[in-house]
């Protein structure tokens, strides 16, 4: 929760309007119109402080977070005069961290920091200082999203539409506790919001889940990381990384388009949807689900599934996943539908017909099919859909990869070994897969080795 804090006394309330003064005076300058955004219109993306009447005062009582729909609204900062030199941008950005940390360190009210800081053009929205004792040392730190150019050393930059650019300093008793630009490149994408506070690593102190949106030409990307300071410092937790040779987005998590939610369970599960792509190269593609939750160590994946569809390939696609989670009933019904029902729908991709994308999912699935069989011991049903192989399509890669799977098998009973035959013996064939080696970069890539998996 959001709790404002009173000025101490008297003469701190002086010295805090004497410093605010002082912001205006050292930050007031050139600026763009700016705006914010944390992901597709109409999301409740944004965590707001409730804003008093001109005649209220900040009260010690906790004040609710709100989630609210984004609201796009520009705040124009005075230009600068024509000719005159730009500020130094870094000096700016130094002074800003040591009078936030000294404000902070005053007991000042944040709501009159955010004021402060929308006036002068750091921020634009109340929304972008939430207060939370991320320490459990009894005092709120302040997550405070802030509008830094990347770019040059000049005022707030925008991008994508005109969304703020910039990213997320966490204040508090040691000075400046985070910097979401000590580990992510900020000179492309908007400043990271914070979405929720709660307890999401069990060990009864508030988190932070933020994230950030990155656009490119045509789809815009939410990176979530959850802020903690369970070993100590503040740092992410949600996959987390201290390899500084990693790419630092592979740290955390990013989804297209996304939308989140906290389960109830203890500590929650973070459920985060989304996946949509708006390129034709990415395919006839869907949506998906990811799940992350607390592991004793971090927050980390935990499920994973497809929006619905009723296209062949996208069928296929589910069996493989329950494969994958060793769900084998489900796996032999997909496999099977993928086959037998006529409702799915097939599609032309590239230079492939419908019926080319058809023939070659129902190829795979009866080799999964057979596989399957072969790991029940039950080699008179490998035997029946090996022949439905011949029957079909006698004479493809697949249907003679299964006719080598079988009599391997035979020969050693030892599946590792058939399975290596197996692919060693596809590797030979140009795209033995057909389509199915790429239908859009949105969708997965089936390969040789995902054919006759070893495990």
């Amino acid at each position: 929760m959001i709790v404002p804090i009173r000025l101490a006394d008297e003469g701190k309330a002086k010295e805090m309007k004497r410093n605010l003064l002082w912001l205006f005076v050292l930050f007031l300058g050139p600026g763009l119109a700016c705006n914010v955004g944390a992901g597709p219109a109409d999301e409740p993306t944004a965590v707001r402080l409730d804003t008093p009447t001109a005649t209220s005062a900040p009260t010690a009582a906790p004040t609710e977070v709100v989630i609210v729909p984004e609201t796009a609204t520009p705040t124009v900062i005075a230009a600068r005069p024509p000719g005159s030199p730009a500020p130094a941008y870094s000096q700016k950005l130094t002074a800003l961290g040591s009078w936030l940390i000294a404000s902070w360190n005053e007991e000042a009210s944040p709501i009159a920091v955010q004021a402060a800081l929308a006036a002068v053009g750091w921020q634009t929205d109340p929304g972008q200082l939430v207060t939370a004792d991320l320490t459990g040392d009894g005092r709120d730190e302040w997550l405070v999203s802030l509008c830094i150019s990347g770019y040059q050393e000049d005022a707030c930059q925008t991008s994508f539409g005109g969304e703020i650019m910039g990213e997320l300093w966490v204040i508090g008793a040691a000075g400046i506790l985070y910097q979401y630009g000590d580990r992510f490149d900020i000179a492309w994408q908007m400043a990271p919001v914070v979405l929720a506070v709660a307890d999401m690593t069990g060990d009864g102190r508030a988190d932070a889940l933020i994230a950030a949106t990155s656009c490119g030409a045509h789809t815009c990307y939410q990176h979530y990381l959850v802020l903690s300071a369970h070993y100590g410092q503040v740092a992410n937790v949600l996959n987390p990384t201290s390899d500084e040779l990693v790419d630092a987005w592979s740290e955390g998590t990013s989804i297209s388009y996304s939308t989140y939610q906290l389960s109830s369970d203890d500590p929650p599960q973070i459920v985060l949807h989304g996946g949509l792509i708006g390129s034709a190269g990415a395919g006839i593609h869907r949506g998906y689900t990811e799940v992350w939750q607390w592991d004793g160590q971090a927050i980390s994946y935990r499920d994973f599934w497809w929006d619905d569809s009723n296209y062949r390939f996208h069928r296929l696609y589910d069996a493989n996943q329950a494969w994958y989670d060793s769900d084998w009933s489900l796996a032999q019904a997909l496999y099977a539908q993928v086959i037998d029902d006529d409702s799915l729908e097939d599609i032309e991709w590239w230079d492939s017909s419908a019926g080319d994308v058809a023939d070659a999912t129902r190829q795979f699935a009866a080799f999964r099919l057979i596989l399957l069989a072969v790991r029940e011991g039950d080699l008179a049903k490998a035997a029946g859909w090996q022949n439905w192989l011949q029957e079909n399509y006698g004479g493809r890669p697949l249907q003679q990869a299964a006719e080598l799977l079988l009599d391997q098998y035979a020969q050693e009973a030892n599946w590792p070994a058939a399975c290596t035959a197996v692919t060693n013996f596809l590797l030979d064939f140009d795209e033995p897969l057909g389509p199915l080696h790429y239908m859009g970069y949105a969708n997965p890539a089936l390969e040789v080795e995902d054919v006759c998996p070893l495990d």
